[in-house]
């Protein structure tokens, strides 16, 4: 934007993006050959330094937490949007030095570059800074139905989300009990609960990632001893 009075422009690449330049001057060159500058006023602030992505890999749902320097530009402001490549991540809080944001879903596996946008329009990348995995999936769910000590195994593919264990794991709305556990199956124990079919089951996992599955859990109406006969007995006797 540009009239006789204001001119808006973007500034360059900093000649010294790790520290502060000063004393840069501005030139204006009009089109029939003048020339105005006006020096010493302009200085460039250290750039935006991304140094870490933690976790480095992950999928739709990993929280990874962007450290650095001068993350929120400077003079700081807001943060507009954190992209995966070109996946919109949900940013959960951010400030100079760390930025927390869950990843949001993409199509392909592989390294991406993290890029952050803040509201000038200023853009600050790593490349190939966060390798997107297969996403975890629930192939088979052994027995599909019982109540509250039914032992279950769960199969699958990447069952940790690109985490190292799982955080929880819910058949339906109740969290049941892990008994053992690794990237391929996790054995639990069913929690009590009262019947209920067509439930999905969560896998939770320390990135923050989650691996589904709908309508793959029924709970069972639980067991009930009304009645036995005869009420005593010896070895042998049939009751």
């Amino acid at each position: 934007q540009r009239s006789s009075s204001l001119i808006h422009v973007v500034a360059g690449a900093n000649p010294n993006p790790a520290a502060n330049t000063t004393g840069c001057s501005i030139v204006i060159y009009g089109t029939q050959g003048a020339l105005i500058n006006i020096t010493n006023t302009f200085a460039y602030q250290p750039d935006v330094n991304i140094t870490t992505i933690d976790p480095p890999r992950g999928q739709y749902g990993t929280v990874v937490t962007i450290r650095g320097t001068e993350l929120l530009g400077n003079p700081p402001e807001s943060v507009e949007s954190v992209l995966f490549g070109t996946v919109l991540s949900t940013v959960l809080n951010a400030s100079d030095s760390e930025i927390v944001v869950v990843v949001g879903p993409s199509i392909n596996v592989g390294l991406v570059s993290v890029t952050i946008n803040l509201e000038s329009g200023a853009a600050f990348t790593r490349t190939d800074a966060f390798r997107y995995l297969q996403e975890g999936d629930i192939i088979s769910v052994v027995p599909s139905s019982g109540q509250e000590g039914t032992r279950v195994v769960i199969s699958g593919i990447n069952l940790f989300g690109g985490g190292t264990n799982l955080t929880k794991v819910l058949l339906g709305d109740e969290e049941a009990t892990i008994v053992s556990m690794n990237n391929s199956i996790v054995v639990l124990t069913a929690p009590n609960a009262t019947a209920a079919e067509n439930l999905t089951i969560t896998l939770t996992s320390n990135s923050g990632a989650e691996t589904s599955r709908v309508a793959s859990w029924q709970f069972l109406e639980v067991g009930n001893i009304t009645n036995v006969q005869p009420a005593l007995g010896q070895y042998g006797t049939f009751v």
